[in-house]
């Protein structure tokens, strides 16, 4: 006899269908979920933002996607050049701060950086471009675009 048997069993009392059809929406509660969530339809973010694929190209939002393409036919065309996804920028490295484990390091992810070409002269580098496609600006994005600023003396763009 399993577990949970026997324990009803000793308790004399049997999991009905409407225990059942409770305990799930007690379940989908606690995950922060709701009923219609488990039929198959995807949970919304918190921001509403929507997963978008350009190609094999995962974005994390339409707005990021969107600018991606602007991006990539300025690349094609030769204004932009070195157009790179993702890029991470390590803001503070990691500490022990005397607790079980280390701190890991802080880190920023720019959604692209590229370099301008009309700023490219003969034997100079050009401008270097830090964007981030951004709808809302939480706490934790000013705090790293200070951070940026103040480490690496990048000002990020936001689109």
């Amino acid at each position: 006899m399993s577990r949970a048997k026997k324990s009803s069993a000793r308790k004399g009392k049997r999991f009905t269908e409407a225990d059942l059809i409770a305990l799930r929406a007690n379940v989908a509660a606690a995950a922060g979920g709701s009923a219609a969530a488990t039929d198959g339809t995807p949970k919304r973010g918190k921001y509403n933002a929507k997963v978008t694929y350009v190609g094999t190209i995962k974005f994390g939002s339409a707005r990021e996607a969107r600018r991606y393409q602007v991006l990539r036919y300025l690349e094609l065309s030769g204004k932009i050049r070195d157009l790179r996804l993702q890029v991470v920028y390590v803001l503070a490295e990691s500490v022990d701060i005397g607790e079980k484990r280390r701190k890991p390091a802080m880190r920023y992810v720019a959604d692209f950086v590229y370099v301008v070409c009309e700023t490219c002269e003969l034997g100079q580098a050009g401008e270097t471009v830090v964007e981030d496609a951004k709808g809302v600006q939480t706490r934790a994005y000013r705090d790293r675009k200070h951070l940026m600023k103040s480490v690496h003396g990048v000002t990020i763009r936001e689109v």
